[in-house]
């Protein structure tokens, strides 16, 4: 074979073997990524066993056995705290909009669910809604009165209130009056 051709097929060669390099590399860093994230839910997991927390993945997994065994209240006591829980994580990340939706799926299974009243309602402040956060702190007062964490949460909010009332009702009028609702003719 002449020497052009030997260099041809070599460079040829080469660019396969530089992709398959290129290929494996990029295969790896993404194997990598998986790992990483791997041992981090598996680090969070040890974590919420520790503080004696459930894992979410466990209770979705749990719920759909009672469900398959016919065991239908345990399967929604489970999936009402799966919502609860991802309402949790919503509120984390202040997706405020997405927690008040899992937290109402919750509390559509058990309208007594003290902690997710709770989620709901910081949702609810994350969004502005104070009045719509209160009404969900009473309810939790309403099945646990001496919660000291949810006493403290209803004076804020009141407090928030009142400081709002007068940039409400100023608004207000004036919406009223820019409107021309309210007012008479000439």
């Amino acid at each position: 074979m002449d020497p052009r051709t030997l260099a041809q097929r070599a460079h040829g060669q080469m660019q396969a073997n530089i992709q398959a390099m290129q290929d494996w590399s990029r295969e790896l860093t993404a194997w990598e990524e998986v790992m990483a994230a791997e041992d981090e839910a598996l680090r969070q997991r040890k974590l919420r066993r520790e503080r004696g927390e459930e894992d979410p993945t466990d209770i979705r997994e749990q719920g759909n056995i009672y469900y398959r065994q016919g065991d239908l209240k345990s399967a929604l006591r489970k999936s009402k705290l799966a919502y609860s829980n991802r309402a949790m994580v919503h509120l984390k990340l202040k997706n405020f909009e997405a927690a008040v939706e899992d937290a109402s799926l919750a509390l559509a299974l058990d309208p007594s669910h003290v902690k997710t009243l709770q989620r709901r309602a910081y949702a609810y402040i994350g969004q502005g809604m104070h009045h719509a956060a209160l009404r969900d702190i009473d309810k939790a007062l309403g099945y646990h009165p001496d919660n000291k964490e949810l006493r403290v949460e209803k004076k804020r909010l009141e407090e928030k209130l009142k400081s709002l009332a007068p940039i409400e009702v100023l608004s207000s009028s004036s919406v009223s009056n820019d409107s021309g609702v309210g007012l008479t003719g000439n």
